[in-house]
């Protein structure tokens, strides 16, 4: 029946696991097991006895009972929410159903193949998402570097116009003006950084200017 079906059964030695129906190329697990009851379970006249003399030992707290109905149940071998199972009824008996699992074999599937498909497009959205916000942190480290480069620049052009202001009115010595800039020349750009000779010949300008 599972060949008319185009189904194939595996169950390799030493036969210490379920055996697997192949759908489809699609493994599913099948197993079938008794339906067991359980009831809550009453101290017996001995158990009782016996929590009078060992506070430490308790009865099981739930009776099971074996119910000769059987179950038989597929699962899938990769996808674990993937499964179906039926059971013997007062009107329906397992062996009926045998149809029906050969039905849902296919259907599970095809829900196997689907839930495949769903992770890989899953795992690619995270991907691209990684990938956009990876961009937008490069973005906003280079926006932030550029936005210092620019501060530093301002500030030392600020600086050296300035300075040029006062060698031309002559307000302050030449040694200090070397000083000066020798101390601020880590924060000046090679553009708009004064050299010591500059400043010197500015000064010596502002001296001649002064005497005229």
């Amino acid at each position: 029946m599972l060949d008319d079906a185009k189904h194939a059964l595996e169950w390799p030695s030493p036969y210490n696991a379920p055996p697997k129906i192949v759908a489809d190329g699609e493994k599913l697990q099948f197993m079938i097991t008794e339906a067991i009851e359980r009831k809550e379970h009453k101290p017996t006249i001995d158990e009782e006895a016996n929590l009078k003399l060992d506070r430490w030992w308790s009865p099981p707290q739930w009776d099971y009972t074996s119910t000769g109905r059987l179950r038989l149940t597929l699962e899938s071998c990769e996808c674990l929410g993937i499964s179906h199972s039926w059971a013997d009824g007062k009107r329906r008996k397992l062996d009926t159903c045998l149809g029906k699992v050969l039905i849902t074999c296919q259907k599970m599937a095809a829900a196997i193949k689907k839930e495949r498909e769903d992770r890989v497009r899953h795992r690619r959205d995270l991907e691209r998402q990684r990938a956009r916000e990876l961009e937008a942190r490069e973005r906003e480290e280079e926006y932030l570097r550029k936005s210092e480069v620019i501060k530093k620049t301002a500030d030392s052009l600020e600086l050296s116009q300035g300075i040029r202001r006062l060698v031309e009115v002559g307000q302050f010595s030449q040694t200090w003006i070397v000083l000066k800039m020798q101390t601020s020349g880590s924060a000046l750009s090679c553009d708009n950084r004064m050299s010591s000779a500059e400043i010197l010949a500015a000064g010596h300008r502002s001296r001649q200017f002064s005497r005229t």
